[in-house]
């Protein structure tokens, strides 16, 4: 399956699958239509919700601040916006961070 993307006038928003108190944090692969993100953190206090920020962040290359929640906070499918890269960059940079998912763009 493929991770698919959506361009918005304020950024990309990224669906995610959350795996929180996972043994370590990164980005699993597919799931669902979504990128599965495993996070150290609990579900509690909105802890996992950072984590997951900050481990998307990382892997594109960004600031923290250029990954926000944009729904989802108490739900393992949730969607993030990115903002500060094109939209080829942020498929390539994932790609990388995440062999063997593909990752597209839709309309």
């Amino acid at each position: 399956m493929t991770v698919r993307l959506s361009p918005t006038a304020a950024g990309l928003l990224l669906p995610v699958h959350v795996q929180p108190r996972a043994s370590r944090d990164r980005l699993v692969g597919e799931h669902g239509g979504a990128l599965k993100v495993a996070v150290t953190a609990p579900p509690e206090g909105g802890r996992a919700n950072d984590a997951v920020a900050e481990a998307i962040a990382e892997a594109l290359g960004l600031a923290r601040s250029r990954v926000t929640l944009a729904s989802g906070p108490a739900s393992r499918s949730k969607t993030f916006l990115v903002t500060g890269l094109a939209a080829s960059e942020v498929v390539s940079r994932l790609a990388a961070a995440a062999p063997g998912t593909v990752f597209e763009v839709g309309k």
